[in-house]
């Protein structure tokens, strides 16, 4: 027996994706390039030029074409720009690190997509491509302003996803975006139970661009003109808030951040092992509570007033080294925030004889003048303090001090102090700390910040880069170990005045932020009232927002008691149902009919009939004309009235001019007649009416 053969037909791809119900919508489109718009715009600053050029004439000709305007790219193009693109992206990506490389990937991958935007599936492809570039976005930047528009592109991104099941729509309904904002509300509270209980995962939250911590001031060594640099750069370095909102005076905002105690010639390191803390407290009652928030720097060491006593964190281990400098486990990759409490001089400590030659130890040659006139010092037995006076009125005499300290050569403390005379706090701190050392005392460099800004609204006083500053420590055999700021000595305003302030006009204060607020709103005081209140909400977004993982723990601790992981577990999941629940039932309930105005009537028509005879009331799925006329048949008396309010109604609800005053006023009077001719016979309700003459 032959057995019979089945024939398919090939079908190809064309044809399969040709189906009117999988091509894309006109409107469908639109949404889908304005989502890419949205979800490219905070990148263009991660990603290379020629990208930002090539991907926006793509999408520009991608509105353009769907729109009718243009038409779409013909294929020898599109099979062009594929591979010179996808050699742009390799030769872009391997000199960029690797999260702008990750972006620059996903934006070019995405500006291809564009190319063959026809079918839901693309659609889709590009839906899941920007919910990702949405989260790649808050790695560059976790600020206020970047999560309301995070926000933002979720509603477009959402509206874009809606959009796809919209096959036959043709002009983009704004009323998608709505629908797109009202599923992100219900969503509210499922994200806010998981933002409150839900735990950190540290190696992810951690994740950062090396943009972001790349300009972080301060390094591990301080050469000519390095912390001058800084000046240029206005970003934000740390934010510190005092107990009783009490700050220290503006000559007492010593920020510590990392001791320098080897010399090369040029530059000084930061080569010592300092250990923990061995002096005993300072018994005074002029000490400084506080808490610090401090930007990520890639690096372990972190800032405390002069001097620190104590410090701690809610999560890590902080130490407190002998040379009062504070350092964390591990580099700080994300904001960190930990408390402390500083007096206002340091507690006498001992200085061993293995410290005192380190802090001693020079080049044996260079800069001959400079060891020239340390050594008449000390062939005229001068005390410390004396050379000290000798040294700053040297500075006051001749020196200046600028932003622009130019370049030095390679006895850079002999050109500093007899040619240029010319400098940054850097080059006084240096120079003082290497005559000290020829003339026989144990010096070091200490590098941190010096001054703040203090906000009124939020209480805390706000330290940018452009604040870092350089100055010198001294052993002195008496009271141990003494601060010395020579650009006191040379310019005492840098101490007493706000940096902003003293170099606000000069060419190279903030010149990496040309538009900056602080610039532009020097003279004009509104604008910095905004700049100020800015901050001040910026601040609590950053302590109370970006750095809950702080509070975290104490949070769950007042909640719950001791933590475990069966609590843990119920605190996730029980809120989580119920939020998911509650949702499930709202969306599901059983919502109550809402009638059109003559639909209400025709139930009152119904109830009032069936008070006499229940089997006179309409029954389901009977139309209201079958209705009136099994109505007129039971009571003849009533199809007059009845057929001229169904006229009416029918008129009223099915007709092109429906809804006219005119309209509604005939049907009024016609149902009020109606009413009333029906109610007048009711008690005869059961016996035959005598149909009207």
């Amino acid at each position: 027996m032959k057995l019979p053969t089945f024939r398919f037909k090939k079908s190809t791809v064309a044809e399969a994706t040709n189906k009117p119900e999988v091509l894309l919508a006109r409107s469908s489109k639109l949404w889908l390039l304005t989502m890419l718009v949205a979800v490219c715009l905070p990148q263009i600053r991660e990603i290379p030029l020629w990208l930002t050029v090539v991907v926006g004439a793509l999408l520009a000709w991608g509105f353009a074409s769907t729109l009718k305007v243009r038409k779409p790219l013909a294929r020898w193009v599109r099979w062009s720009v594929v591979p010179l693109m996808s050699v742009g992206v390799l030769v872009s990506a391997s000199g960029l690190e690797s999260l702008a490389g990750l972006a620059t990937l996903l934006i070019a991958g995405a500006g291809l997509k564009v190319l063959e935007l026809r079918t839901r599936r693309d659609g889709w492809v590009l839906v899941l491509v920007s919910l990702f570039m949405v989260a790649v976005n808050f790695l560059f930047d976790q600020s206020i302003v970047a999560a309301l528009y995070g926000f933002f592109s979720l509603a477009i991104t959402f509206a874009a996803l809606i959009s796809l099941n919209e096959v036959q729509a043709k002009q983009v309904n704004f009323g998608t975006l709505k629908r797109s904002a009202t599923i992100l509300a219900q969503s509210a509270p499922v994200m806010v139970v998981l933002f409150l209980v839900f735990p950190r995962i540290e190696p992810l939250w951690s994740v950062k661009s090396e943009r972001a911590v790349a300009k972080t001031g301060l390094s591990n060594e301080v050469d000519p003109g390095s912390v001058a640099n800084l000046t240029r750069n206005d970003s934000v370095a740390f934010r510190a808030s005092f107990t009783d909102d009490a700050p220290p005076e503006r000559s007492q905002r010593y920020w510590r951040a990392i001791t320098y105690d080897f010399y090369d010639g040029r530059s000084w390191l930061n080569v010592g092992k300092n250990v923990g803390l061995e002096a005993s407290a300072i018994d005074t009652d002029t000490y400084y509570d506080y808490e610090i928030i401090m930007e990520p720097t890639a690096r372990p060491w972190l800032v405390a007033l002069d001097y620190p006593q104590t410090v701690r964190a809610a999560r890590g281990t902080l130490t407190l080294k002998n040379d009062f400098t504070v350092t964390a486990g591990k580099p700080i990759l994300d904001r960190f925030s930990y408390s402390g409490r500083s007096v206002v001089r340091e507690a006498t400590q001992e200085l061993s004889l293995q410290d005192r030659e380190r802090f001693l130890r020079l080049p044996p040659y260079g800069n001959p003048q400079a060891r020239a006139l340390a050594a008449s010092w000390v062939e005229q037995q001068l005390s410390l303090t004396e050379k000290i006076d000798a040294l700053y009125r040297r500075f006051n005499q001749s020196f200046e001090y600028t932003l622009s300290p130019g370049r030095l050569g390679r006895n850079s403390v002999d050109q500093f102090l007899f040619e240029t005379q010319r400098g940054f706090c850097e080059h006084f701190a240096s120079s003082t700390a290497y005559l000290l050392r020829l003339a026989g005392h144990p010096t070091r460099l200490v590098g941190g910040y010096q001054g703040g800004e203090w906000n009124p609204y939020e209480k805390y006083m706000l330290v940018r880069q452009y604040e870092a500053h350089a100055w010198v420590e001294v052993w002195d055999e008496n009271t141990g170990w003494r601060r010395l700021d020579p650009t006191t000595a040379v310019a005492p305003e840098r101490i007493q005045l706000p940096f902003d302030e003293l170099f606000g006009s000069s060419d190279d204060f903030i010149a990496e932020s040309p538009l900056s607020v602080l610039r532009l709103g020097k003279n004009i005081e509104w604008l910095n009232e905004v700049r100020l209140r800015y901050e001040a909400v910026n601040y609590s977004w950053h302590r109370w927002i970006l750095g809950y993982h702080n509070q975290q723990v104490d949070f769950l601790h007042d909640l719950m008691g001791s933590l475990s992981t069966l609590k843990l577990l119920l605190v996730i999941f029980v809120p989580g149902s119920l939020v998911t629940g509650g949702l499930i039932w709202w969306l599901l309930r059983a919502r109550p009919r809402r009638y059109h105005a003559v639909d209400a009537d025709v139930q009152y028509l119904s109830r009032l009939v069936s008070r006499a005879d229940s089997s006179l009331a309409r029954e389901q799925g009977e139309t209201v004309r079958t209705y009136c006329w099994r109505l007129a048949k039971h009571q003849p008396y009533w199809e007059e009235s009845l057929m001229q309010w169904l006229n009416n109604l029918e008129q009223l609800r099915y007709s092109p001019a429906r809804g006219q005053p005119e309209g509604d006023a005939s049907y009024h009077a016609s149902f009020k007649y109606m009413i009333k001719t029906v109610k007048k016979p009711t008690r005869l309700l059961g016996k035959p009416a005598r149909a009207s003459a």
